[in-house]
């Protein structure tokens, strides 16, 4: 849901079941570390190192930063959730603006 919400954009086409579903499922798992295998351009990376961390974020969910691979991977992506988080916070305060008028 996180992936739709905050980047349809990036999220445009449909999840299949048969692949996303089990990703999705990995991932919400139990298991620390898992192995994900899908063709190129599904949008594993993308899920994981978007979505995922965006969720994490906005619910401040641990995350487990140790591994410079993690930071390199996703510097790019926490800087266009930053972006979208400012783009979201600027239009909820314009709704809130027009609200406050008309009361």
């Amino acid at each position: 849901m996180t992936a739709l919400t905050f980047f349809p954009e990036r999220f445009s086409l449909p999840f299949a079941d048969s692949v996303h579903g089990k990703i999705f499922d990995l991932i919400d798992g139990p298991d620390q570390k898992v192995a994900i295998a899908a063709p190129r351009g599904w949008g594993k990376t993308s899920i994981v190192a978007l979505a995922l961390i965006a969720r994490y974020i906005l619910f401040r969910k641990c995350l487990d930063l140790n591994s410079g691979q993690i930071i390199a991977a996703l510097y790019g992506c926490v800087q266009k959730l930053m972006a979208k988080v400012e783009q979201l916070e600027a239009d909820y305060s314009m709704k809130k603006a027009k609200c406050d008028a008309k009361i």
